[in-house]
């Protein structure tokens, strides 16, 4: 009864849940859906989840499952991404099948992020099989480690993030100039779980590696190391950021 009574005093007198907390709640950003449209039996065998009792099932629900889903561009599931050329432009043929530079970066219509599209080039500096280590110089963006510099394998700029990061924004590919490495959540976001080796979709994330791809994430408990997502399947770990691994910038607002 006690509590019952401190609940409705505090309901009832200014200043008991501070306007801040009512006012200032963070937006919800949007998320993908996972790619995945089939369900699985009760004996772990594949089938329409149209035909399924099991009604808890991932292929059953969100943007995957909606037949009426209207698209602003083209994807497999619920995914939704237009193709745009270096310009930034939107190709006029947005199922072209991949022909070198077709297109430069993808918009994601969910999340309304631009992700880089890598080059199957090997001498290109967009080539999806380069590697780099993690650097990020400036310390309110580095955890307190800073990496190391040029200690991947590339071409046409020093094998490091931060060297990779500048180059990018200089040339404003797409026509942006605020690229940088993605957040754990937002390189996850374009993980088709249906798929593998790598769980992307082809047709629109041409030339992708396979492996560790950095994020722009400091390991909290121990700088020397950062975050990144495994593009054999969709997956994230850490490593030390002495190492090299694969980037794919993004450009856009944050998402948590």
């Amino acid at each position: 009864m006690k509590f019952v009574a401190l609940l409705v005093l505090c309901l009832t007198v200014a200043g008991c849940i501070s306007d801040d907390v009512k006012t200032n709640a963070p937006a919800l950003a949007p998320l993908n859906d996972t790619g995945v449209t089939v369900c699985m039996s009760g004996v772990w065998e594949q089938e329409d989840c149209a035909n399924t009792d099991r009604h808890a099932q991932d292929g059953m629900h969100g943007r995957d499952a909606d037949a009426a889903i209207v698209k602003a561009g083209t994807g497999l599931a619920g995914f939704d991404f237009t193709k745009r050329d270096a310009t930034g432009a939107e190709i006029p043929d947005q199922a072209a099948v991949w022909q070198e530079d077709a297109w430069v970066c993808v918009e994601d219509n969910v999340t309304g992020l631009l992700w880089e599209v890598k080059s199957g080039d090997a001498n290109a500096v967009r080539y999806g099989n380069h590697t780099y280590s993690w650097h990020a110089p400036n310390g309110s963006a580095n955890g307190g480690n800073a990496g190391a510099t040029n200690g991947g394998v590339c071409t046409g700029v020093d094998c490091d993030t931060a060297a990779y990061i500048t180059l990018a924004n200089n040339a404003a590919w797409c026509g942006q100039s605020d690229w940088r490495l993605p957040t754990v959540s937002e390189l996850l976001s374009i993980a088709d779980q249906s798929r593998a080796n790598p769980p992307l979709d082809g047709a629109i994330f041409p030339n992708s590696a396979y492996n560790a791809h950095w994020t722009s994430q400091t390991v909290a408990f121990n700088p020397e190391f950062a975050w990144y997502v495994y593009f054999t399947a969709a997956g994230n770990g850490i490593i030390n950021k002495t190492n090299a691994a694969h980037i794919r910038l993004v450009s856009g607002g944050l998402l948590q």
